[in-house]
Formats: structure tokens, sequence, C-alpha cells
């Protein structure tokens, strides 16, 4: 998807239209962002273009990052190509966009609800082989309770 680029505004009620996001009654704030990057930002010019692809990455692969061995768990559901990051010598999973502290987003045009619950239960069962804390792309990071908490919640949620 990032090889592609991604929908991206700053204004709230133009990139709920571009995701095909329904607010369901809650307000949209009209900008995202509260303080420019730098005087003369002009928000209208955001945009996240694409990423070259230098290497694909599977579900097992191993990088090594600043003196960090992680492995790419392979989460669809959120988005097909989700990932998490983890790191067994300190029990870090670095989840980005599949699991925060928050209501989970499935409704994306291309969120697959089945298998978002088929990553969360392969995360829960991550806590029994050592993970310690949670690193999220949103929020706080939170330990293995919460993910459990959260996991469930989202399994016990009607399809």
């Amino acid at each position: 998807m990032l090889a592609a680029g991604v929908p991206a505004s700053l204004y709230g009620p133009e990139l709920y239209a571009r995701l095909g996001i329904d607010a369901g009654g809650a307000p949209v704030p009209d900008l995202l962002i509260d303080a420019l990057p730098h005087p003369g930002y002009d928000p209208r010019t955001h945009r996240v273009d694409p990423l070259p692809v230098t290497r694909t990455l599977l579900d097992g692969d191993t990088l090594a990052v600043g003196g960090r061995t992680l492995t790419v768990l392979h989460l669809p559901g959120h988005t097909p190509g989700c990932i998490a990051l983890y790191e067994e010598r300190t029990g870090a999973l670095y989840t980005g966009d599949v699991l925060y502290d928050g209501e989970l987003i499935d409704d994306l045009p291309e969120s697959d609800p089945p298998a978002y619950r088929r990553s969360l239960a392969r995360l829960e069962r991550l806590v029994d082989l050592g993970v310690r804390v949670v690193l999220p792309g949103h929020g706080r990071p939170f330990g293995p309770d919460r993910l459990r908490d959260l996991a469930g919640a989202y399994a016990r949620r009607p399809c």
C-alpha cells in the first residue's frame, strides 16, 4: 500500500471522505493539526508520497535494526499489509496500527474483520511467549494484560 501512496489530508472531513469513513454523527475536526511544522506551512499541500519498495517483508523474517533483532509478524485485518515487529530479547512488540489502546478501526475500504480477529488472536498468544510491552503506533505503551483485554474485547464484538 505504501508503494502506491495513501490518501491523505490534514482536513478531517476531506480525509474521512477519501478513506470512506463514516463518523457516525461524531464531530470531525476541520483541521487535524493544532500547530504548523514551520511558519508558512500550507496544510493543503500535505500528501503521503509513494515509497520505493526495496524488499518484501514476509512473516517470520528478521530485521537487524540499531542493534535490535526484530521478527516480522504479518497481521492483516486493519489493512492487508499490516505488520508488527517483535523483539524477543526485550519482549517489545511494535504494533503500529494493528493494536493500540482505543477503538480498533476495521471499517476502512480495505479492512477485513475476520482476518483482523485472527491477527489479534495471534497477538494474544504472544503474551505467553514473553511480550512485556506493547508499543503502538498511536497512544502510550501498555503491558501484556492490556493486550489481552483489547484483543479479547475485539473478539467479543458482534460481526
